[in-house]
């Protein structure tokens, strides 16, 4: 049954950056129709990777603010075993998003770079990377699939071309309901929400861990301490009994001789009189 409004799951290709255009042609030695990839998140909008932003979850009206989508300008296309529904992309984008925008793509992989780009999407590698959870893509690395690979995958499975049901969306023929783009914008707001409640706990477990680490080395400086006290003590009380111990052992001074020559001087003193 044909759905004549956006499922999730679609994934829509634009035409719009004439130097991703002559890259993707050169590298690849055929024309490039397509500059940008979208899955589509919602009736009223879709997830993507751009530049300055990252991935990003938009509504139509931002998303083709300066896009068109005329004159061959935008395709769509459509899973054949969708439902209703669509694919669950949700998780993904709760996973994916405000994750930065891959402005290095293929070379992300180089020493220098890796580091700096290891958590980035280029807008093709992150509608693979979606793709391949569900069972879709071809034999390349999502990280080397550009707009011109994923279209020929996409075409090679079979995936239906729905460019119309878009075209009838963006030009006002058929509206979103509002619903929809509510329902957008507090998608948004529990992803931010759950990513934030993920990076709180992942503070406080690494706030718990320095706090234990700075625990250990306080005891640790305190044994050391105590350890220290009772040896200067032991050596103090050795070094005090051994001074006791040699003020015993001397000669007691002569006082038999003092009270000697005193009785003879008394005598003395006495026979003169």
């Amino acid at each position: 049954m044909p759905y004549d409004f956006p499922v999730n799951g679609d994934v829509i290709f634009t035409s719009d950056d004439r130097l991703v255009l002559a890259t993707q042609t050169l590298l690849r030695g055929r024309r490039a129709k397509w500059s940008h990839v979208m899955i589509t998140i919602s009736q009223a909008g879709a997830l993507h990777s751009i530049p300055k932003k990252g991935v990003a979850i938009e509504g139509w009206d931002t998303l083709f603010a300066t896009r068109r989508f005329g004159d061959e300008r935008m395709k769509a296309y459509r899973s054949p075993n969708v439902d209703y529904f669509g694919l669950p992309v949700f998780q993904e984008a709760q996973t994916t998003y405000g994750a930065r925008y891959n402005s290095v793509f293929i070379f992300r992989n180089l020493p220098v770079l890796r580091r700096s780009f290891l958590r980035s999407f280029f807008c093709s590698e992150l509608a693979a990377e979606f793709l391949s959870k569900h069972g879709v893509g071809g034999d390349k690395a999502s990280m080397r699939i550009f707009p011109v690979d994923l279209e020929q995958i996409l075409e090679r499975q079979g995936w239906t071309d729905v460019s119309h049901v878009y075209e009838s969306v963006l030009s006002g023929k058929t509206a979103v309901p509002k619903i929809d783009r509510d329902m957008l914008q507090r998608m948004r707001d529990v992803i931010e929400f759950l990513q934030m409640s993920e990076r709180q706990r992942t503070q406080a477990a690494d706030l718990e861990r320095r706090v234990r680490e700075f625990t250990d080395l306080q005891m640790a400086k305190l044994n050391r301490s105590v350890t220290e006290l009772q040896e200067n003590t032991k050596k103090y009380s050795g070094d005090r009994n051994q001074g006791l111990l040699a003020e015993g052992k001397k000669k007691p001074r002569g006082r038999g001789a003092s009270a000697l020559w005193a009785t003879l001087a008394a005598f003395w003193r006495r026979t003169r009189r």
